[in-house]
């Protein structure tokens, strides 16, 4: 999704653990800041630009927003919530 107010693209990321390659984005169908800023545990002044690394945890929270579910593989892949300028 489009974050308007901040003009960035919102989405997970999967990149292999083995090597560190690409594997998908899942794009992010809504994004509210201050939900994500809380299970994610940035600050309230932090507009999440970074890349938030995503954990088992963090799964239930997640599956809300995302259009298309990952096939969640903690063993095989690492997950992030990130941003990119449009």
């Amino acid at each position: 999704m489009i974050d308007k107010e901040f003009g960035v693209r919102r989405f997970v990321t999967e990149y292999s653990n083995e090597t560190e390659e690409l594997l998908a984005e899942y794009e992010l169908e809504a994004f509210e800041l201050a939900a994500f800023q809380s299970k994610f545990g940035a600050s309230n002044e932090d507009p999440m630009f970074d890349c938030y690394e995503i954990g088992q945890q963090h799964v239930a929270f997640l599956k809300q927003y995302l259009a298309m579910i990952p096939v969640w593989d903690f063993s095989r892949s690492s997950y992030y919530v990130e941003a990119s300028a449009v």
